[in-house]
């Protein structure tokens, strides 16, 4: 994943834009796709429009704030239809299928997430899944499983004296 654009390539890019570079001029000066060069004049009004790199950044930096709110947590009536298909027993996934079929887009890694932390949903909200676990089970540490053949060496790492 690319990392973000600084105040310092904003800053570069509105004094380029301001001189009158292309896009592809100001994304070869900053080392970045020109896409990401297109994306961010566009989001600031256009590429015909006066960039401020100002305005950008601060816009940039609210949008990635964080931690961002739990989606059933600012939505109350979303939050009601999920809780409600999770007391009749449904799964996060048919839960989201069925939202998003009426219109509602809400996925499963969301509902897992309400269901275990609380946020949105009840406390104990977790006790209504499918499985009723407490806890999420990892699903890392599968190299720890010891081989079913045992501890053996490879063929090409057999030592001289067995070959001959």
């Amino acid at each position: 994943m690319a990392a973000r654009l600084s105040a310092f390539e904003r800053a570069r890019i509105e004094a380029m834009r301001s001189a009158g570079a292309t896009a592809l001029d100001i994304a070869g000066v900053l080392g970045r796709h020109p896409a990401t060069v297109y994306r961010e004049l566009g989001r600031c009004g256009g590429p015909m429009t006066v960039y401020d790199a100002a305005a950008a950044q601060a816009d940039a930096s609210l949008q990635a704030r964080r931690p961002r709110p739990c989606k059933l947590e600012a939505d109350p009536v979303l939050a009601e239809q999920v809780k409600r298909r999770m007391t009749q027993r449904w799964s996060p996934q048919a839960i989201s299928a069925d939202m998003a079929a009426e219109g509602r887009r809400v996925c499963t890694e969301t509902i897992y997430r309400a269901a275990y932390s609380g946020c949105g949903l009840d406390a104990d909200a977790w006790a209504d899944l499918p499985r009723g676990r407490r806890r999420r089970r990892p699903r890392s540490g599968h190299s720890d499983k010891a081989s079913p053949l045992g501890q053996y060496r490879p063929l090409s790492e057999r030592p001289a004296a067995v070959a001959e």
